[in-house]
């Protein structure tokens, strides 16, 4: 036996046993690329790859082809980490699918797992059911005015008629600046205009986050009528009373 069959058994022994706290990203990572590259030592691989990917989350969220772009992926271990990436994604998806989004919170955690997977500075638009329970999720792309219009259709196409924005940053402590806030603005203009009402916009990294309506920027609108009272049940109701530079998870 040689000095990485006797790792391999130690990682496969390791979280066989359930001991996957002692596991760290690059041992998991080690783990499944033994199946792809079952005689060679894939420390190294391993290694580069949450290097040059930023991270597990980074690494899963990569398409096939893109993973052949690193030197000693093949097609088979490509494919393999791909599918790992998508199975994982569409796991979460189904787990949150009756999530209800009524605190800026929920948004994070509802959202956190995408962001993982499209990278830290990802954009997405929730569509909204009137129990504030996601109909659609869509990742925008292009400038402002494209935005406005994929929400128009994802609003129209899911039936929902209320939106919530989440976008993750690389700022390990999330704030609003003046010119996010802006934007915020505008886009709450455009799509109130278009017949659809943006609840919040939460700007998110890892446990953390920014809300703009707990910001108080999002006041021009009528209350929002859903069953679930706070915080974004009568949210809209005297926002203006209290301004915060950040909100954390209590």
């Amino acid at each position: 036996m040689g000095e990485h069959d006797g790792h391999r058994k130690r990682l496969r022994a390791r979280f066989a046993a359930g001991k996957r706290e002692d596991c760290d990203d690059l041992a998991l990572l080690e783990l499944l690329l033994c199946y792809a590259l079952p005689r060679r030592d894939v420390q190294p691989l391993a290694r580069e790859l949450l290097k040059s990917a930023g991270g597990l989350g980074g690494l899963m969220g990569m398409p096939a082809e893109a993973l052949t772009a690193f030197p000693g992926v093949g097609e088979n271990t490509a494919l393999l980490l791909a599918l790992v990436g998508e199975t994982s994604r569409r796991s979460e998806e189904q787990r949150q699918k009756d999530a209800v989004l009524n605190s800026p919170a929920r948004v994070k955690d509802y959202i956190r797992s995408r962001l993982l997977f499209a990278g830290e500075d990802a954009e997405y638009a929730i569509d909204l059911d009137m129990d504030l329970r996601p109909l659609g999720c869509l990742m925008l792309s292009g400038a402002e005015s494209d935005r406005a219009e994929q929400i128009l259709r994802m609003a129209l196409s899911e039936g929902g008629r209320t939106v919530i924005i989440a976008a993750g940053t690389k700022e390990p402590f999330p704030a609003l600046t003046d010119g996010e806030l802006a934007r915020v603005e505008r886009m709450y203009e455009t799509l109130r205009g278009l017949g659809v009402t943006l609840l919040d916009h939460v700007l998110i990294h890892d446990e953390f986050y920014a809300s703009a309506a707990q910001l108080g920027e999002l006041s021009d609108s009528e209350p929002v009528r859903t069953r679930y009272h706070a915080p974004y049940g009568g949210l809209f109701r005297n926002i203006r009373t209290y301004r915060v530079d950040s909100i954390f998870d209590d």
